[in-house]
């Protein structure tokens, strides 16, 4: 399970025009854990925000795509 996710991730952070990653799945399962894993081996630096824990940031993300329509 580990190796296909790391592969879809690494597939993903090579592709020059990639989206933003959106990762749903059921609860429970590791997705914020292997992203994590992901992210501190394959960048320098990262911002972690989990909505139930900071509610209020999500504003800001309403506010940026208000802007972008």
């Amino acid at each position: 399970m580990e190796r296909k996710i790391t592969e879809k991730l690494l597939e993903w952070k090579s592709d020059p025009d990639h989206c933003p990653l959106i990762v749903t799945g059921c609860r429970q399962i590791g997705k914020t854990y292997y992203i994590k894993e992901f992210v501190s081996n394959e960048y320098k630096s990262h911002i972690y925000i989990n909505f139930e824990i900071q509610p209020n940031k999500k504003e800001l993300f309403k506010e940026i795509a208000m802007l972008m329509n």
